[in-house]
């Protein structure tokens, strides 16, 4: 069996103390972990951008009948709307609630915590931590949110992060969560 390794640093900053730690995170792959139907799969738009300009042609089109087979739902042609019927036609199981990473993305540390403790204030799991994913945005603000993977909640939920992150200059990053597999 094939393994390999991977890390992935991250920089952590503390609210309110402002303390900054580079933590490196080991995961272990397989080959047998992609090919097992009941393995979480992280999933999400995190990303797409990047992923749309290597496979532009996989992107934004509408659905086939091929790529429906199986699918209950048919949700709308945009970026959700496309991980929704993918996370679905791979036996996600939509209608079950899991935790939902929204990650907006901010230019400084100052802007990036204060979103933060505005959703903080709010009762929501968050965290701040500075990856450079994009140049001129380096630092994320993730925030959690338990919720079934529905296309308006997503949606609706990230209009809402976009409407707070505007008053410091963010924009949202894109979500992901992880499969719950349907269990029929």
């Amino acid at each position: 069996m094939w393994l390999w390794t991977s890390f992935r640093s991250y920089y952590l900053r503390e609210l309110g103390s402002g303390e900054v730690w580079r933590v490196s995170i080991p995961t272990l792959h397989s080959e047998a972990e992609k090919q097992t139907p009941t393995s979480p799969r992280r999933m999400g738009t995190r990303g797409l951008d990047r992923q749309r300009a290597e496979h532009a042609a996989d992107w934004g089109r509408a659905p086939t009948q091929d790529s429906l087979k199986g699918c209950n739902l048919i949700f709308p042609n945009d970026v959700n709307g496309d991980v929704l019927r993918r996370m679905e036609a791979r036996g996600d199981d939509l209608t079950r609630p899991r935790n939902i990473d929204f990650t907006v993305v901010f230019a400084d540390a100052i802007s990036a915590d204060q979103f933060a403790e505005h959703f903080l204030a709010l009762g929501f799991a968050v965290s701040v931590r500075e990856t450079a994913t994009e140049e001129d945005f380096p630092w994320d603000v993730i925030v959690v949110k338990h919720m079934a993977p529905t296309y308006d909640g997503i949606t609706d939920f990230e209009n809402l992060l976009q409407s707070v992150a505007d008053g410091w200059n963010g924009h949202n990053d894109g979500w992901g969560c992880f499969s719950q597999p349907n269990i029929h």
